[in-house]
């Protein structure tokens, strides 16, 4: 019932179909855990922990994620 009314909700908002929420994410600065552990230096250069926000049609948060580091590879 909740993902029906999502979905009209956006359809009435941008006429797009199948959308059930938006999804975006940011880098959230934090003081480095240890000075040792490099997977929270994030690709900026910086200790980060990377968060992950979806929201529905009405920009109300349908679910946080924010409990992993950046864990920022060599490639990039």
């Amino acid at each position: 019932h909740k993902v029906m009314e999502v979905h009209q909700g956006f359809h009435a908002i941008a006429s797009i179909s199948r959308v059930i929420g938006l999804v975006d994410g940011t880098l959230i600065p934090i003081t480095n855990p240890s000075a040792l552990d490099q997977a929270f230096i994030c690709c900026k250069g910086f200790a980060a922990i990377n968060v992950q926000v979806v929201v529905d049609n009405r920009g109300m948060f349908a679910d946080v994620v924010a409990k992993w580091p950046d864990l920022c590879g060599p490639i990039q």
